[in-house]
């Protein structure tokens, strides 16, 4: 590992080769709930050590859970835009959506 030398108080500071920072992935769906399933028992920090993501990925997909089972189970009609897949398109859903968001608001 090379250092650079901080040249006020002469302290190498180490610093990482590129090739030890992790690159943007798109981790499947399938993969994402078993992640899910897995820090509901062992806790997100094991199961982001297990599924090599960071633990703020993990609390991210749990949040999104329902949305993750809705899209893989074949009985919804929700389907996801191409470009843009936080956008579904499901007129009921949207109207419930909507209402929730209006009756708290």
């Amino acid at each position: 590992m090379e250092s650079n030398v901080n040249i006020e108080n002469q302290i190498p500071i180490p610093i990482k080769p590129l090739e030890q920072f992790k690159q943007n992935r798109k981790i499947p769906i399938s993969e994402k709930l078993k992640a899910i399933e897995f820090s509901k028992v062992n806790g997100n920090k094991k199961a982001a050590q297990k599924f090599g993501v960071i633990s703020k990925s993990i609390r991210r997909w749990k949040k999104n859970e329902t949305m993750y089972i809705s899209v893989t189970n074949p009985k919804t009609k929700i389907t996801l835009h191409k470009g843009n897949p936080h956008k579904a398109v499901d007129k009921e859903l949207d109207d419930q959506l909507y209402n929730w968001i209006a009756f708290y608001n």
